[in-house]
């Protein structure tokens, strides 16, 4: 018995949040999200291509 009074006792860990759980997107809203972004990627493109000819006539 003593030697369990002269053993360290372990720190005991703090338990950490759990995070609450985000809502499940419907697949169809994601897809759309995504093509909005493509699409607004190829807009940004096209106008550094524009940009750029003119640049490079002037």
């Amino acid at each position: 018995m003593a030697d369990d009074m002269d053993r360290p006792v372990r720190p005991v860990r703090p338990v950490r949040p759990v995070r609450p759980v985000r809502p499940v997107r419907p697949v169809r809203q994601g897809l759309k999200s995504l093509a909005n972004s493509l699409s607004h990627l190829k807009m940004t493109i096209d106008e550094y291509a524009i940009f750029f000819i003119f640049l490079y006539c002037d």
